[in-house]
């Protein structure tokens, strides 16, 4: 797909018209649908000097890392609205079906839908709660004429939250004619608001890079923590590890490990079910079936039932690896512990 072609079809359709769609957006989306370059590193890197490096693109979020986007970025209040509440329940489920790759599927229009109409359920709560208006403007939000103070601290306020890194000139300069044509004041800033809520860092993870090296780019702090963050919590950076992209120093493994050790450590249930969940996939133990009767015949052992108990004790096990014994992944695979969920076992 080309870049006009690109272009073209988005804006023939009616749902994007609202929408500001800048070039920078659509070279994104074309460098999505490219093919991949190939022996790209996947699981393993053995090269120190290709640590960091990545195929720039972008990847869409799960359904549970856009609810804790969103939430970062409204708060709970305005996210427990009934409408919005209602908007996140529509949301599609996910689903590895075999490689991790049929996990960064096409974007699912459904999403963009929900998003749109989020975004004009949360401009309506800033007319009509004075709350959720102070909490996303300010309080000088309450004043006839809004300062542009604080038309500026909203935009660099609320923009590091949708990107998940300080906005660039261009993005901050975007906005703020966004504010300028919209009337300034009350009704600039939920325009402002509108078009931040219908950015695509709200449902996919965007990676253009830094450095580049051949067709590979090396992430930007701010990259790596999101990948810290969303691939272990399933949430965007903490303020811990946004302080850490300031000062630069997320280009180092040392530091990586010590933050997805923090992360990991905090007891968090996200961070369980992460562990858990990429152990079944490693496995291929989405579903077991049941061993065949007869042959729990011939020994004596029930079969029904099995294959769940099966899967029941492998996360006890996962659990108790990881999280009781803080052991390593080489733990897992040479450790004689079992968690026998009957006599059947």
């Amino acid at each position: 797909a080309s870049f006009t072609s690109i272009k073209n079809a988005i804006r023939d359709l009616s749902q994007m018209q609202s929408i500001r769609i800048s070039d920078g957006d659509i070279a994104l989306v074309e460098t999505a649908l490219s093919p991949k370059a190939t022996g790209a590193l996947k699981f393993t890197c053995t090269d120190a000097s290709s640590r960091g490096l990545a195929n720039p693109g972008i990847r869409r979020m799960s359904t549970p890392e856009i609810t804790n986007t969103l939430r970062s970025v409204l708060g709970d209040v305005i996210l427990g609205d009934s409408q919005i509440s209602e908007q996140l329940t529509s949301l599609p489920g996910d689903t590895i079906v075999s490689e991790i790759d049929d996990y960064s599927a096409q974007p699912r229009v459904e999403v963009s839908f929900a998003l749109q109409n989020i975004a004009k359920r949360v401009v309506e709560l800033t007319d009509t709660a004075e709350a959720s208006r102070t909490a996303l403007f300010g309080v000088c939000s309450k004043d006839a004429a809004v300062t542009p103070v604080c038309v500026s601290s909203f935009i660099a306020t609320l923009g590091s939250k949708v990107y998940r890194r300080p906005l660039r000139p261009d993005e901050t300069a975007g906005l703020l004619k966004v504010y300028n044509d919209s009337s300034k004041n009350l009704k600039g800033l939920q325009s402002a608001l509108f078009v931040l809520l219908q950015s695509p860092q709200l449902s996919m993870h965007i990676e253009e890079g830094g450095a580049s090296s051949g067709q590979r780019v090396r992430l930007t702090d701010y990259e790596v923590a999101s990948r810290i963050s969303y691939m272990t919590l399933s949430t965007p950076p903490d303020a811990l590890l946004l302080k850490a992209a300031e000062a630069g120093q997320l280009q180092n493994v040392a530091n990586v490990k010590a933050h997805v050790t923090r992360l990991f450590n905090s007891a968090n249930a996200d961070a369980k079910s992460r562990i858990s969940s990429f152990m079944t996939y490693y496995g291929g133990l989405s579903a077991l079936e049941e061993p065949r009767a007869s042959v729990g015949l011939a020994s004596g052992i029930k079969t029904a039932g099995l294959g769940e108990q099966m899967l029941r004790e492998l996360g006890e096990y996962t659990n108790s690896i990881f999280w009781v014994k803080n052991g390593s992944f080489a733990d897992m695979m040479t450790s004689t512990d079992s968690f026998p969920r009957s006599d059947a076992m």
